[in-house]
């Protein structure tokens, strides 16, 4: 049985994690998917790997542009648009002492305002189509509180409402609108918290059905959503969390606290630290976004924006960073990250950048100011 055959549907953050997991399902579900991300070499290695049923087109859900262009692609390459799954988004910490304007405002324009911008484009190919359905990824943080992490939890409960709203504004149209909201699920966004003992116990804590969850539970749930199964279902945002919302939100503090100030302390001390916020929330804002790039350089004084692109080059395996604060090379002030390469035989340029980003991960339990991210000589990162 083939619950979709016939259908098209459309996938931001369709590259990794729950959007790929939702894309798999529903090709094997007899559906035509487009893949839409912001990196074309990610989407162009899931497509292959789904199969000649999946296509894929490079977008980013901040640009208004990128949205309507990559939704024309899909009408113009399959002939319509019947389902669609909005997956992409961006992690954040900060607190509202410290989280600058400029960080919220990212993390709400890609949270909340990309997925406004996906519907909108997508509601308008269905309403031509004749009706269809939408899901949106929402979080458990959209209904429970995670300290330290105030942007983040604004934008997912904003996307529940925007949900419902959505599903009042377009039944008329017979488009259904629901969302799902995510517990901690084993994901390359949430290695911070995967990678943290500390963090992913007290998730398991506030869990009856205590375990990480996998892509796959989620993705369940979403083609149910989106099938004929559900077909008098709307407005509705449903938990995919082991049961995580009976109880309360995770306690992060711990894992934050190298990248926040005392809040106890005045706010001048905050104002001492909010770079490293800044620095912290720039590198998870551009971890999943900037290509590759090749660095031959043996020592480097490179500001924090620049990281990710050294994370993704070929010779990421052979690095050690250490971060810094006070003045760049520039004398601006900010955060930087002095970047040495080594050669270890030992290491491979396929090793995965999450298990890079694991051991990154690691050094933050240390909370020193000035410490060594992936440490030279380690001949395995785990």
């Amino acid at each position: 049985m083939l619950p979709f055959r016939g259908r098209v549907a459309f996938v931001t953050g369709g590259g990794t994690g729950i959007g790929r997991a939702c894309a798999e399902r529903l090709v094997a579900g007899g559906a035509r998917v487009m893949l839409c991300g912001r990196r074309a070499e990610v989407l162009e290695r899931t497509a292959a790997d789904i199969g000649e049923a999946a296509a894929w087109v490079a977008g980013d859900v901040t640009r208004d542009d990128d949205v309507e262009a990559a939704v024309a692609a899909t009408v113009a390459r399959f002939g319509r648009l019947d389902l669609a799954v909005n997956a992409a988004g961006m992690g954040s910490i900060g607190s509202v002492l410290n989280a600058s304007p400029a960080d919220f405002r990212q993390t709400i324009d890609t949270n909340l305002t990309g997925v406004f911008r996906s519907m909108q484009c997508e509601a308008r190919a269905m309403k031509a189509a004749g009706g269809g359905s939408i899901v949106n990824v929402s979080s458990i943080a959209g209904a429970l509180t995670h300290r330290f992490m105030s942007a983040y939890c604004a934008s997912k409960a904003a996307v529940n409402m925007l949900t419902r709203c959505a599903a009042d504004d377009l039944g008329g149209h017979g488009i259904r609108v629901n969302a799902v909201m995510p517990g901690i699920v084993d994901t390359d966004l949430a290695v911070p918290l995967t990678a943290s003992p500390e963090a992913t116990a007290d998730y398991l804590r506030c869990m009856p059905l205590a375990r990480v969850g996998r892509p796959i539970d989620v993705a369940a749930i979403v083609v149910f959503l989106l099938s004929d199964d559900a077909a008098w279902i709307t407005g509705q945002c449903v938990g995919v969390d082991g049961g995580h919302t009976l109880r309360r939100g995770p306690d992060l503090v711990e894992l934050f606290r190298p990248f926040l100030p005392d809040q106890s302390r005045a706010c001048s001390a905050a104002s001492t630290c909010s770079g490293w916020v800044s620095a912290l929330a720039t590198f998870f804002q551009c971890f999943f976004t900037l290509p590759s790039a090749p660095m031959s350089t043996v020592d480097r004084i490179t500001p924090v924006v620049f990281l990710p692109y050294i994370i993704f080059s070929p010779q990421a395996p052979y690095f050690s960073i250490t971060a810094r604060s006070g003045s760049d090379s520039s004398g601006n002030g900010r955060p930087y990250f002095v970047v040495n390469f080594r050669c270890d035989s030992a290491l491979s340029a396929e090793t995965p950048r999450t298990t890079v980003l694991r051991a990154w991960m690691s050094c933050h339990r240390s909370r020193k100011p000035q410490a060594s991210l992936v440490q030279p000589g380690v001949s395995s990162f785990g």
